[in-house]
């Protein structure tokens, strides 16, 4: 019986790959997070206890420091001082809350930065624990002010449909503000040197 000879497997020789260059710690740009206090510092917002409103959020905490600094005082001016709950003078705007006519709770994002939804209150008429009374008193008092049925105008846009505003949108609802472009005139800064990045909380 003749046998076949066995044949010899050829081995393919294989295509040379070119080298993987692996990346250096060098080659990557290096970041740093930005603190809480960093990113108050950088927006011109004094350190302390009202700084950060909204946990979590520091451009929208910094939006809102500032837009209540313009509320406080175009109400403080424009109403004669007095507190939209009880009616009484308040001596210094910056004394001041700015606190909303509908609560915040229950107001919605379009209202919760909306200026007609805005007011300047003692800090203890913008407490519902001592001024349980305060929602009753902002609605009779806001209609004297506007006009009949203009809190039951107010308390219909609660049903507007509103996303809260993207990081990246902050910056220029920032620098759009009044009190905020006066910050920057006193520390010797213009709008260009205002922080051009969104950023996120660290």
């Amino acid at each position: 019986m003749k046998r076949t000879p066995l044949k010899r497997s050829v081995r393919l020789k294989s295509a040379r790959r070119s080298p993987i260059r692996r990346k250096k710690a060098s080659d990557y740009v290096k970041r740093k997070k930005k603190t809480k206090i960093g990113i108050l510092r950088e927006w011109l917002v004094p350190i302390g206890i009202d700084s950060v409103r909204f946990k979590g959020n520091m451009l929208r905490s910094v939006y809102w420091y500032w837009l209540s600094r313009d509320v406080r005082k175009s109400e403080w001016e424009k109403w004669d001082k007095l507190c939209l709950t009880c009616l009484r003078p308040i001596e210094n705007w910056e004394d001041g809350h700015c606190g909303h006519v509908i609560a915040s709770a229950g107001c919605g994002e379009y209202l919760r930065f909306h200026r007609s939804n805005l007011t300047l209150q003692h800090a203890a008429c913008n407490s519902d624990r001592i001024t349980p009374m305060a929602a009753a008193l902002n609605a009779i008092h806001y209609d004297e002010r506007y006009g009949k049925g203009a809190w039951d105008k107010l308390y219909a846009l609660r049903k507007i449909d509103c996303k809260e505003p993207k990081q990246s949108e902050y910056p220029d609802l920032i620098r759009a503000l009044p009190s905020y472009q006066e910050a920057l005139l006193k520390n010797g800064k213009s709008a260009l040197e205002s922080p051009q990045e969104a950023v996120s909380l660290t």
